[in-house]
């Protein structure tokens, strides 16, 4: 996983765990003062702070000193826990794609079982319609090139450029699946 990517998805947990917080209680220019405030102009400083992991640099890119040194490395702590989790969900992604493109009912269904046993997929794909799931994968990878042709890229027919909002299997481009069975029915 590239440096960039980790130093993005660190300030993606930062905002959503310390931004509330600090802003409530003045950090970031909250309503309590203090704070430059987390823009465009601040985030490449702060990426580069999170990449190198360097909490003078933090502290300076975002002008909050209310984080303490102790709670910049738990973040970075959590974020490296939550990548591994994101590269194991990758994997398990990519080996339910390979089984649907090989044509393997059995592993699929197996692979899906593990991340979710009661998966309702599971109910609604059986060995004897397998085929008509991987036709419609491949249907969709058509789509996708076509889009791609046209240039309406993600911007095609559904949520996140996807044909569908069908809950798996690469509706959505560019990640943010949500994997087999755990969407919406």
């Amino acid at each position: 996983m590239s440096k960039k990517m980790l130093a993005t998805s660190v300030v993606a947990l930062f905002l959503l765990a310390a931004i509330p917080s600090t802003y409530a209680f003045g950090g970031f220019g909250g309503p309590r003062g203090g704070g430059q405030g987390f823009n465009s102009e601040n985030r490449e400083a702060i990426e580069a702070a999170i990449e190198s992991e360097d909490y003078d640099a933090f502290v300076e890119a975002t002008g909050n000193s209310n984080i303490t040194e102790t709670q910049f490395e738990e973040m970075l702590e959590r974020h490296a826990e939550m990548e591994t989790r994101r590269t194991e969900m990758e994997a398990e992604r990519e080996a339910i794609q390979n089984a649907i493109e090989a044509g393997d009912y059995a592993t699929w269904a197996s692979l899906v079982a593990e991340q979710n046993p009661d998966a309702p997929i599971l109910e609604k794909i059986t060995a004897d319609n397998f085929s008509q799931l991987r036709e419609m994968q491949q249907l969709r990878e058509q789509i996708r090139g076509i889009q791609d042709e046209l240039g309406v890229g993600q911007f095609g027919f559904g949520p996140g450029g996807g044909v569908s909002d069908c809950g798996g299997f690469g509706g959505h481009r560019g990640g943010g699946h949500r994997g087999f069975g755990q969407g919406q029915e």
